[in-house]
């Protein structure tokens, strides 16, 4: 984990797809008004679809203007890194930062 400060966790519970979206970004809104870094976190069987990526990246572009960053407590593995590579992403290896994992920064000027 590459954050020194205080964290705040939010674990998620499965599935992590369209149908728990309402329940997931009521989560990551909660976890962002603590004004914290947040590591996100869920069971490694979880199903996960491209609407839970779609909610991931805009978490991460929301933290990313606050000044905070969300994480997750491991490089993507299992159903997170085959949602991924299903939807086109290539993460560096070891990234945790979803700013990397999502290449935040890709096509914006300085």
């Amino acid at each position: 984990m590459s954050s020194p400060g205080p964290l705040n966790r939010v674990t998620l519970r499965a599935p992590l797809t369209v149908a728990a979206g309402e329940v997931i970004h009521a989560e990551l809104a909660a976890a962002a008004q603590r004004g914290l870094d947040i590591v996100v976190d869920w069971e490694p069987e979880a199903e996960i679809d491209v609407a839970f990526l779609q909610l991931l990246i805009s978490a991460a572009r929301s933290a990313q203007r606050a000044g905070r960053k969300i994480e997750l407590p491991a490089p993507p593995a299992g159903g997170l890194a085959d949602a991924l590579k299903s939807a086109g992403f290539a993460p560096p290896p070891g990234a945790v930062a979803l700013k990397d994992i999502f290449s935040l920064n890709a096509g914006r000027q300085p």
